[in-house]
């Protein structure tokens, strides 16, 4: 990761999802426009500023392989999530198209294939390890051109992620994210990377959580208030 030190410009998206029990699907089309400074590529002192046009296309399916869900309404038992689990075993395909150009001439075209497995289990409502999460996805870019600059420029382009979560007690979830390094021409082939850290307190109203990235040397807080694609009331209980 490297750094930009100034930055603006103009971005456009439009956003869908869509499907059914069997299938769910999403799409994204972008277009973005700016100027970027930051250091030229391989180097750390020589600080240049290029304008840079991008075009985006993203399309993602996620196949219910086996799904079960419980339908039952609110109540008294949602104390740490705001609905139902979607639990079951998930398959995730995604393609995405991104083309760069710079108005010094260099170009970089990535285009990049991801797909895996998503096992969901628990309904998130007891107090002790009702609830765990783990996805294991396969990771590859074809990249052809090169950017004038580091922070963008594709490496380590073929890889695997793997993510868990796990319910410890109550409110307590812990998640560690990682990507294990598949690329001959990187220097961590065959070395697990950008490991993150998280553990948060969930409600059904909102949950916090302070996380650490391990490479970055970095950590934080995370606040997410839930509730704002709210359909309708369910059935009256007391908490």
């Amino acid at each position: 990761e490297k750094d930009i030190l100034t930055s603006y410009g103009l971005k456009l998206e439009n956003k869908q999802n869509w499907g059914n029990n069997k299938v769910s699907k999403s799409s994204n089309l972008a277009a973005g426009y700016g100027e970027y400074q930051s250091n030229k590529k391989s180097t750390k002192e020589n600080i240049i500023s290029r304008e840079r046009l991008n075009l985006l296309w993203y399309r993602e399916h996620n196949y219910h392989i086996l799904k079960s869900k419980d339908d039952s309404p609110i109540n008294k038992e949602f104390r740490y999530i705001p609905e139902n689990i979607n639990k079951g075993l998930d398959f995730l395909l995604s393609s995405k198209v991104d083309l760069y150009n710079y108005n010094d001439g260099n170009y970089q075209n990535l285009i990049t294939f991801k797909a895996g497995p998503k096992i969901t289990l628990g309904n998130f409502k007891k107090k002790y390890l009702d609830y765990s999460e783990i996805s294991i996805f396969g990771k590859t870019t074809i990249a052809n051109g090169e950017s004038p600059f580091d922070f963008d420029q594709s490496v380590d382009n073929h890889f695997i992620e793997i993510d868990l979560k796990q319910q410890l007690i109550g409110p307590l979830v812990i998640k560690y994210s990682t990507e294990y390094n598949l690329d001959v021409n990187s220097s961590d082939f065959h070395e697990f990377s950008n490991r993150k850290y998280e553990l948060s307190w969930n409600r059904r109203a909102f949950n916090i959580g302070i996380f650490y990235d391990e490479d970055r040397q970095a950590g934080g807080i995370n606040f997410e208030i839930n509730g704002f694609n709210f359909k309708g009331y369910g059935e009256k209980f007391i908490n």
